[in-house]
């Protein structure tokens, strides 16, 4: 069968599952043996552990193993973010980015400012932005005779240190989070071997580039971590290597404020369609005064939680716990007021989630904690609700697609599994669902976490394998109890 077929019918037999409930309890076992031994090869004590599994429509797990205990999650973390939001706002939502202005339009020429107010859209990517200015446009604005402000008072944070967690400011996972926020706050840089060379372009290009990069002949692996951006003014110094068995690739770079990103973006952009402006670009808030021109939705939260769940992005999820705070006890959104609103909803539906530390909302942290069972029991009530099938669809399939696709897994595997990870410096983690290939229809699927906190996380692999093998393997009839 495809993968593709397969996948939308394991999907729909996985949703379905969720309709069928009240099966009889089956006693709880520790880890399988086949885990013990993967953890033996891996040099992972047993103690490093938690494991939660739970067959669909029974009361009581089937596997657990330090399931009370409070790990790292890592990015499995985003699971709680993506399930409170989905739940709270609902999958259609839109978050708003307001256009206001302070003067008249009359051929084409504001006679005032333009006010660009945040509403904590994460999905203002380039292609949006472009899409943002296009609308300004159609309405026919062509020319700005006062400033274009940026207005980012939705959300209160104090100034990030992008370097604060691993170091690594550069990489795009530790841009931070704004209200008002351009393509991720990266930079896209394409390299591009020529005649002997790499040739480098910039996007958005409105930096001046001088790159020294070096074509080599070695191998593609880790090709990102060869080059050494740095912003110095209005310039951009790049140095490095860059294997020429690449090809054509592109990489994306957290190297500038949120604030200046937005700035660099958006001269570009309206430059690119024609728009002129006469004074400057700049932060401010928008007056009492301003007159509101039109609002630019983003896309509907079913698609930013399958992007957050699909490719783990990290600025996403953060803004997205920043919008539930706002939410909950008005803007400005702190990260403080984000935990109160997730422990709120979470009291509201009866949920208890013992040593739960949010921290940021994305698992980027040393700080953030969670149990295998209170979040495998999360993802079980979650099966009853009515947005179970957007929530399902946005989770990585084994072997098909996001932080999975490219996963070694066995063909009886293959989109069998839709499991979220997390991986940081001695940590592991997935948690999601499972389908027993045995039973196919709404019986056959488990509620899964794994959890791994220990420096030899990084050979955990195997230690997964294991378990999914175990929880799919054919069953010795002659070893099953007797139901008389």
């Amino acid at each position: 069968m495809p993968a593709n077929v397969q996948r939308f019918s394991c999907l729909a037999a996985f949703c379905l599952a969720a309709l069928y409930l009240g099966l009889p309890a089956q006693a709880a076992t520790p880890l399988p043996l086949p885990v013990t031994q993967a953890l033996a090869r891996a040099n992972i004590p047993a103690e490093a552990i938690g494991l939660w599994v739970q067959p669909n429509g029974q009361t009581e797990p089937r596997h657990i193993h330090q399931e009370q205990r409070t790990f790292n999650p890592a990015s499995v973390l985003k699971l709680v973010t993506t399930l409170a939001a989905l739940d709270y706002f609902g999958p259609a939502h839109t978050f708003q980015t307001e256009i206001l202005i302070d003067g008249p339009i009359q051929n084409g020429v504001l006679d005032g400012s333009l006010y660009i107010r945040g509403g904590g859209d994460p999905t203002l990517t380039t292609e949006r932005t472009s899409a943002l200015l296009r609308a300004l446009r159609a309405r026919g604005l062509q020319t700005i005779r006062g400033d274009l402000i940026l207005d980012g008072q939705y959300y209160a944070l104090t100034t990030p240190n992008p370097a604060e967690f691993d170091g690594a400011a550069e990489r795009p996972y530790n841009a931070p989070p704004a209200a008002l926020l351009f393509n991720y706050n990266t930079l896209a840089l394409t390299f591009t071997p020529h005649n002997g060379g790499i040739e480098v372009r910039a996007d958005p290009p409105a930096l001046t580039l001088k790159a020294e990069i070096r074509a080599s002949n070695g191998p593609c692996n880790g090709w990102q971590e060869r080059l050494k951006p740095v912003i110095n003014g209005r310039e951009l110094h790049l140095q490095g290597d860059y294997p020429q068995a690449c090809g054509a690739r592109t990489a994306w770079f957290n190297l500038l404020p949120p604030a200046d990103n937005n700035r660099l973006h958006l001269t570009s952009l309206w430059q690119e369609i024609g728009g002129r402006l006469d004074g400057q670009i700049r932060d401010g808030t928008t007056p009492n005064t301003a007159q509101s021109f039109f609002k630019f939705a983003s896309r509907p939260l079913a698609e930013i939680v399958r992007d957050i769940n699909k490719h783990s992005n990290n600025v996403m999820t953060r803004m997205l716990f920043l919008n539930l705070g706002a939410a909950q006890s008005e803007a400005p959104a702190t990260p403080e007021k984000a935990q109160r609103a997730v422990n709120a909803w979470l009291a509201r539906r009866g949920i208890t989630l013992p040593g739960l530390v949010m921290d940021n909302g994305a698992g980027l942290s040393r700080e953030a904690s969670l149990t295998p069972a209170g979040l495998g029991q999360l993802l079980h009530w979650a099966r009853t609700q009515p947005w179970f099938f957007e929530f399902a669809a946005s989770l990585p399939a084994l072997g098909i697609d996001g932080t999975l696709q490219k996963r070694s897994t066995p063909p009886h595997l293959i989109g069998r599994a839709y499991l979220k990870t997390g991986s940081l410096r001695g940590v592991r983690a997935w948690a999601g669902y499972l389908q027993d290939e045995r039973s196919a229809g709404a019986n056959g699927w488990h509620t899964l976490v794994l959890m791994i906190n220990h420096p030899n996380a990084h050979e955990a692999g195997p230690i997964l394998d294991s378990l999914l093998n175990t929880l799919t393997s054919p069953v010795d009839e002659s070893k099953r109890p007797s139901s008389d």
